[in-house]
């Protein structure tokens, strides 16, 4: 990449799989790439499932403590 403006653009669109395609790495980073768009799709999946997960089991806890 040209500069840290770039890269960072780079890599969020690519994490977030938008991928506009203005910005391409050279042929022996595009492997890269297409790794950093796959692992956003998995994050961008289970951080919500993982939060969402945790608030309910803290739900389970106070209504299984109630007398």
């Amino acid at each position: 990449m040209a500069d840290f403006e770039s890269a960072l653009y780079f890599a969020t669109t690519s994490f977030t799989t938008l991928d506009y395609g203005d910005v391409v790495l050279d042929r022996h980073w595009r492997l890269f790439g297409a790794i950093e768009g796959a692992n956003g799709l998995l994050l961008f999946g289970s951080s919500p499932a993982f939060l969402f997960s945790g608030r309910l089991r803290a739900l389970e806890h106070d209504w299984l403590e109630r007398p």
